[in-house]
């Protein structure tokens, strides 16, 4: 069974996405922050890191760069959010 990282900070994103990975077969865990979720990659291995880009305690580059360096995870970045930050758009 594929192990699945995700981290998101909104708790009802969390827990839908959770629950729409483990009916399709995956093994989750879930993380609210960069410090929770760095926690659970030192304390278990996982396939997959399914990261927001907007985190209460830094950004999801950061922690996707600090896992992929760290642990040679990879993964995807998403956001609920169409700011212009986040889409490349700022003039």
């Amino acid at each position: 069974m594929k192990r699945i990282l995700l981290v998101e900070d909104d708790p009802d994103s969390s827990l839908v996405m959770s629950r729409l990975l483990r009916s399709t077969g995956y093994d989750v865990e879930a993380a609210h922050s960069i410090f929770s979720a760095l926690g659970l990659a030192q304390a278990a291995t996982f396939d997959l890191v399914l990261c927001d880009i907007g985190l209460p305690d830094g950004t999801g580059y950061e922690l996707m760069e600090q896992l992929h360096t760290r642990y040679a995870l990879s993964g995807v970045a998403m956001s609920g959010y169409g700011m212009d930050e986040v889409i490349g758009l700022v003039p």
